[in-house]
């Protein structure tokens, strides 16, 4: 049997989606052309909050892993989240990956949504026993260097500088499968199974 793609997320509907990618494409406009490296958007649709990458997954374990982040996720409460502000991974003048912090309005509870995820999946043997600490992002865009010259062009002030001040309550938990893109396509990112979270 073959293998699957795997991430655990929390997806913000189409319309929160927009709200984040479209000041972002607005903030980093002047840099989507510029020489030297590529900036590359995150689609809006694209756009979300991984609780726990799961990498390849056997065939044969999405169902149990599915069956188990439903037990574990029954009457699990919904965050309520709070967007802002921009930053980078590693860290600013070395981006790699740009995104929209997340913060909670009531400590605690995205740690304990991601714990329920972790112990689903340790109960069917996969995921990382210890994972590394959650960091609450939206991933807005990556940057792909093309070499040491020419010299890299900063991201623009504005980017640094969007004031989102948007609240969030996912109302699901998704378990999504990334399917590689073919013929210059993109990857796309499936829906396999959603757990509702308690409002």
């Amino acid at each position: 049997m073959g293998e699957r793609r795997l991430f655990v997320a929390l997806v913000p509907d189409a319309a929160l989606q927009d709200a984040v990618a479209a000041p972002v494409r607005a903030a980093l406009a002047e840099r989507l052309d510029a020489p030297g490296d590529a900036l590359k958007l995150v689609p809006a649709e694209k756009v979300h909050l991984t609780l726990l990458f799961l990498g390849a997954v056997a065939e044969e374990r999405v169902e149990p892993l599915a069956a188990a982040l439903a037990a574990e996720l029954d009457g699990a409460r919904a965050p309520r989240l709070a967007l802002g502000p921009a930053g980078a991974f590693p860290q600013r003048a070395r981006e790699r990956v740009l995104w929209i912090g997340l913060g909670e309005e009531r400590a605690g509870e995205l740690a304990t949504l991601r714990a329920r995820v972790v112990a689903a999946a340790a109960r069917t043997g996969l995921g990382a026993a210890d994972p590394q600490p959650l960091a609450p992002h939206l991933t807005v865009a990556r940057v792909r260097a093309r070499g040491r010259r020419p010299p890299r062009p900063p991201i623009p002030d504005a980017f640094w500088t969007l004031p989102f001040d948007g609240r969030w309550t996912p109302d699901a938990v998704h378990l999504v499968e990334s399917t590689p893109g073919g013929g210059g396509r993109r990857a796309q990112y499936v829906s396999l199974a959603r757990f509702p979270l308690v409002g």
